[in-house]
């Protein structure tokens, strides 16, 4: 992306600011969309990006973003969802940041054969 998603960093990066699952939940919600939103502008597309296209985006931005404690939002906007909240944006992306936190633990960095 030519803006190296930068507002979709500050956007998750305004996670911090808040004490409040719902805040976090808004923050997250709104990082997405400007992924959405630059995606659309950058490369002139009418269709939306599909999850499989979205969440290598997203965990781009998480890995650039400056979260203080991403295990800890994670699991604060995660845990204390309600089941009605869980169903729609806030529980969608919430799984997405659960899916990225999780790939970024798990990933190795490839070991040079010498």
């Amino acid at each position: 992306s030519p803006s190296k998603w930068k507002t979709a960093i500050v956007q998750l990066n305004q996670m911090d600011k808040y004490s409040l699952p719902f805040e976090k939940g808004k923050a997250l919600i709104e990082a997405a969309k400007s992924i959405y939103t630059l995606h659309a502008m950058e490369h002139d597309v009418a269709h939306q990006l599909a999850a499989d296209d979205f969440l290598p985006i997203f965990i781009y931005v998480v890995c650039q973003s400056r979260l203080r404690q991403v295990l800890l939002t994670r699991r604060v906007v995660s845990e204390t969802m309600i089941s009605s909240v869980s169903m729609g944006e806030v529980g969608y992306y919430s799984t997405m940041l659960e899916a990225a936190v999780e790939f970024i633990a798990l990933f190795e960095l490839p070991t040079t054969i010498t």
